[in-house]
């Protein structure tokens, strides 16, 4: 599976811990690679499942086309955890060629150091001892490393890699080694122990939640807007609770053949309060996003039950507008 902005705020958060105890930074590399979905071809069994129609204009005159997608379609999910897989195998490589030079820049470690990377290989495994994460999001790559040196390292490893698999990967001078990492629309700053989001990603996201409360979204637009608003939350570690009842209304919308969601009035307000905390929350703390990533729903925020069995087990009251029942508790 593809990473998400909490698993990058817990590697971030592990290496830091152990940054502060020996008196060191920790770096970011983050790069992409060229063409990636270029590099998967559709097989010709699935032919069938991968068309969709094009008007196409021809001189003068319009022709309406079947095109097949001879290469992988990136918008589609599977193929992005695809790519996420293979990229991240890829990967493998640099990994091996840095696990391989350890012994040899852990001589030059303080005591401290290798006391700790003894102690969580002992209880966790050697993955665990490592003094870097990385991972691979469809074509965004991301490497969080203990120390300049490891760092410097590890980038020459991965600009050697890709020169003998012949993989195009972007230049490091477009994605450079630093303290700060663009990645996967967040803005990484781990030695300040916070993450935040990118100009762009936060004007999108206010419009995404000013269209859903207008109803300005048809079901598909309003699908794109509630994965980014997924995406938003976790990076911003806000209340996820927010979002709750979107696919349902979305779903509502696209069974009912209704051209745009209208959401109910328990949603609006939540998205309304969204809207807020978008707009003030400036970034928030690695420790309070694994937080939040991490703690279970109160029993109050558990889905409704599906099949309501008397008058006495509703819990809600239906919308005037799309008359589906609207459950009180969000």
């Amino acid at each position: 599976r593809k990473h998400s902005p909490a698993t990058v705020y817990h590697a971030s958060a592990t290496l830091l811990a152990i940054a502060r105890q020996t008196s060191q930074w920790l770096y970011a590399i983050v790069t992409d690679f060229r063409w990636w979905f270029w590099q998967f071809g559709t097989h010709p069994g699935e032919y069938w499942t991968s068309q969709f129609i094009a008007v196409v204009r021809v001189g003068g005159e319009y022709a309406v086309c079947v095109v097949g997608e001879l290469v992988a379609n990136m918008g589609r999910a599977p193929v992005s955890n695809v790519a996420s897989a293979v990229g991240s195998r890829m990967f493998n490589a640099v990994r091996v060629r840095a696990d391989a030079r350890e012994p040899e820049l852990a001589e030059k470690d303080p005591k401290a150091l290798r006391d700790i990377v003894a102690r969580r290989r002992a209880e966790l495994g050697p993955e665990h001892a490592r003094l870097y994460w990385s991972g691979c999001y469809s074509d965004d790559t991301i490497t969080v490393v203990l120390g300049a040196q490891r760092a410097a390292l590890i980038g020459r490893d991965i600009v050697e890699v890709n020169s003998e698999c012949q993989v195009w990967l972007a230049d490091l001078a477009k994605c450079p080694l630093g303290t700060v990492a663009a990645h996967i629309g967040g803005v990484f700053l781990p030695n300040a122990c916070i993450g935040t989001i990118s100009v762009e990603k936060r004007v999108r996201a206010l419009h995404s939640c000013r269209s859903m409360i207008e109803g300005a979204l048809d079901p598909e637009s309003f699908e794109s807007a509630q994965g980014l608003l997924g995406h938003v939350v976790e990076i911003l570690a806000l209340d996820a609770s927010l979002l709750n009842g979107l696919g349902r209304q979305r779903r509502f919308a696209f069974k009912h053949h209704l051209k745009k969601v209208v959401l109910t009035q328990c949603s609006t307000d939540a998205i309304a309060q969204l809207e807020r905390l978008i707009a003030t929350t400036a970034a928030a703390s690695i420790f309070s996003a694994i937080t939040a990533a991490s703690t279970p729903l109160p029993p109050d925020h558990s889905p409704a039950p599906s099949v309501i069995i008397s008058s006495d087990a509703c819990t809600g009251s239906h919308d005037e507008t799309t008359g589906e029942l609207v459950d009180e508790r969000g």
